[in-house]
């Protein structure tokens, strides 16, 4: 009855507290632990997952142009030189036929002009499908043909400056270039209403920056990134399958802007 008081009987509210202090931030730390471990299994799961992602596309891509190639080539050399020479026939026939009745001569003239126009719309379409003067003259030339003709059936006024372009583009970078022009003045035609298109390519700091902005009726940038386009996803992994950044910005009634840079040698 007259003992004095045990360190348990005065502290054990507080022994109490702390010990269980102590069992709850093991078990959070050892909860933080596991989140951390999953988490970054998640992130490395992520990471392979996007990279196989980017091989996929790569070959699709790869094989994509292979398929264009032949197609073109297929054009080329086959179709558009068979329209040519029967061209040339007609041309022969035309002029053979000096004692046939005009009204025939006529016809034969227009067949001719006809076959002409069409031959040169054949080899166009070849050039578009998988453009050879990349190679044989390098990604200004084409980007400046492309320019020229898209002007000329559009009836669309298209300016294209450069500056600093590297003579000598990797063929994997030219075509991701070639193909978002290409698409983007695609886009022109079926969407924006645009009178003008301003085309900017500039070499900076050992990158290719590609700048394309048109007049057009623009677009709700919202809706588009909910339900994107098969040509916005294309251009975006051609872009992301040569290590760049793709951005685009538009405002109904304010028109469009593709931004893309892209690495002046291929990095893996």
């Amino acid at each position: 009855m007259y003992r004095g008081p045990s360190m348990w009987d005065l502290y054990k509210s507080y022994i109490v507290g702390v010990i269980s202090l102590m069992v709850i931030e093991s078990i959070l730390i050892i909860a933080l632990a596991t989140n951390l471990q999953k988490r970054k299994r998640a992130e490395i799961a992520l990471r392979n997952s996007r990279q196989d992602l980017r091989t996929l596309a790569g070959r699709l891509i790869s094989s994509q142009e292979e398929e264009l190639s032949r197609l073109s080539r297929e054009f080329h050399d086959d179709l558009a030189q068979r329209l040519a020479a029967v061209a040339i026939e007609s041309g022969t026939l035309e002029l053979r036929s000096q004692n046939i009745e005009q009204s025939v001569v006529g016809k034969i003239r227009h067949i001719k002009e006809q076959l002409i126009g069409l031959s040169e719309d054949v080899h166009a379409i070849s050039r578009q499908i998988h453009p050879a003067i990349l190679r044989d003259l390098g990604l200004v030339s084409a980007i400046k043909s492309q320019c020229v003709r898209f002007s000329k059936v559009e009836k669309m006024q298209v300016d294209f400056d450069w500056h600093d372009v590297p003579d000598a583009v990797p063929n994997e970078i030219a075509l991701c270039i070639y193909r978002v022009i290409q698409e983007s003045l695609r886009n022109v035609t079926k969407h924006s209403q645009a009178k003008h298109v301003q085309i900017d390519l500039r070499g900076l700091g050992g990158n290719i920056i590609l700048r394309i902005k048109d007049d057009g009726a623009g677009f709700n940038l919202q809706g588009v990134r909910q339900t994107p386009g098969i040509g916005l996803a294309s251009m975006r992994e051609r872009v992301d399958y040569v290590n760049g950044r793709f951005s685009i910005s538009s405002e109904p009634g304010k028109g469009t802007v593709v931004e893309v840079s892209v690495p002046g040698q291929r990095r893996d």
